[in-house]
């Protein structure tokens, strides 16, 4: 929910949600305990499902900062005054900038925000 897009996340979601849960499994076998009994695959799924809007919001809000352009944090990043003002005085107008010039930036967080919206009127 919070790397992949909507599209990649269509096709592949259950075959990545599996992964996920067998190496789960394979880590907890090697240290001697049974998988199941700590973590059933059902109760992993029901989980997975729990936490979907607020690991979708979690999404959001990071790429909202984390797809903001490289250079920008290049600049932002020179000084510990000038990163401490990127993220708490001027984060705003930066998002801002990179969703008016940045077809990326502007398609995952419309897609992000939209996919958000759909999730809470379910």
């Amino acid at each position: 929910m919070t790397n992949a897009r909507r599209s990649v996340r269509k096709h592949h979601e259950s075959d990545l949600l599996q992964h996920y849960y067998d190496y789960f499994s394979k880590l907890l076998t090697r240290q001697g305990f049974q998988p199941a009994e700590i973590l059933s695959e059902r109760e992993f799924a029901d989980a997975c499902n729990i936490f979907r809007i607020p690991a979708k919001i979690q999404a959001v809000v990071d790429r909202s900062i984390t797809l903001i352009p490289d250079e920008v944090y290049l600049e932002a990043s020179k000084s510990e005054g000038a990163f401490s003002k990127f993220i708490f005085e001027e984060r705003s107008r930066y998002m801002a900038e990179a969703f008016d010039s940045c077809p990326m930036y502007r398609d995952i967080m419309i897609e992000d925000i939209v996919e958000l919206n759909e999730m809470l009127m379910e």
